[in-house]
């Protein structure tokens, strides 16, 4: 399987081979995958976060600020690797896109 052809372009029944071909489906999903999931982490994990928060906070006084405060303590406690590893999969992929659009694909 390449990134060319995500179907693949292989007819074999070897399952180890490197070049193995997939069904249609399987390689849509391929596809999908990796922005959904950039997309999943980023921006609606954190953004309906916040809007639940608000939510909360308008509907019980208080009880907001607590999840924010909690959300932050969850926060703080992830290690530095892990926000430069969501920002580097959220760059190679916005690269990958910029690329793949200038060479007209």
């Amino acid at each position: 399987m390449t990134d060319n052809n995500p179907e693949g372009n292989a007819a074999t029944d070897d399952p180890f081979a490197l070049d193995v071909a997939v069904p249609y489906w399987q390689a849509a999903v391929i596809r999908l995958a990796r922005p959904a999931l950039l997309w999943a982490l980023g921006v609606v994990t954190m953004g309906f976060g916040v809007v639940i928060v608000g939510f909360v906070e308008a509907v019980v006084p208080g009880a907001g600020l607590r999840m924010a405060a909690a959300m932050a303590a969850l926060l703080k406690a992830y290690p530095d690797a892990l926000y430069w590893l969501v920002a580097f999969l959220f760059g190679g992929q916005a690269l990958a896109g910029i690329i793949k659009s200038i060479k007209g694909g």
